[in-house]
């Protein structure tokens, strides 16, 4: 409520405070609690489905492509050979690498030989219950990493939802063999292989 706890977002992504029944902190959390919400953005909330989530909807995507834009800076920076996909690319996956599960994972990385070398998923959730349905993915990449051979399987997670550990965070360590990271260690990724390999 303060600002304090989280850094200002990065970009031009609104704090998650800046919405009506937090904008001035504590202050205004305590005149809804006492005045109530004022018909008028009471009926923005039913028609909308909330008008306290509205910025959170609004920006979704945006907050979603913090990790994958700093996941590519870091690949664009080293060199590495790679793909971002989208829904633009999922044949094109599928055909050059043989990866049929579908989405496609968020980044394929690859050699001059054009062979794939790793699968990598980047995965944000504030809460638990959406830590624990995001964790399912990394079950459905891991049986495509074994079928192609092996393929080393890469997280990397942001947000509070993983520090749950036996239904979140445990399950995507042990399907992606301990190549876990977080925007805090980001650098650390490329000293796993098979990224020490390729790194120019």
């Amino acid at each position: 409520m303060t600002g304090e706890l989280f850094d200002q977002p990065t970009g031009a992504l609104p704090r998650k405070v800046d919405k009506p029944d937090t904008a001035g902190g504590w202050r205004s959390v305590q005149a809804y609690a006492r005045d109530g919400v004022p018909y008028g953005m009471f009926l923005h909330q039913r028609h909308y489905g909330g008008a306290f989530r509205q910025l959170l909807d609004a920006t979704s995507t945006q907050r979603g492509n913090l990790i994958e834009d700093a996941v590519e800076d870091l690949f664009a920076a080293h060199r590495l050979l790679y793909i971002r996909t989208g829904a633009h690319n999922q044949a094109e996956i599928e055909e050059r690498f043989e990866v049929a599960v579908r989405p496609a994972p968020d980044f394929v990385v690859f050699d001059r030989t054009d062979a794939l070398r790793a699968m990598l998923e980047c995965k944000g959730a504030n809460d638990g219950g959406t830590a624990r349905d995001k964790a399912l993915r990394f079950a459905t990449l891991r049986q495509e990493s074994v079928r192609l051979g092996g393929i080393p399987l890469v997280a990397v997670l942001g947000g509070l939802g993983w520090s749950r550990v036996n239904d979140t965070l445990g399950p995507v360590v042990r399907d992606c063999e301990g190549r876990v990271f977080t925007l805090a260690n980001l650098d650390e990724m490329l000293t796993v292989q098979p990224f020490a390999q390729l790194v120019v």
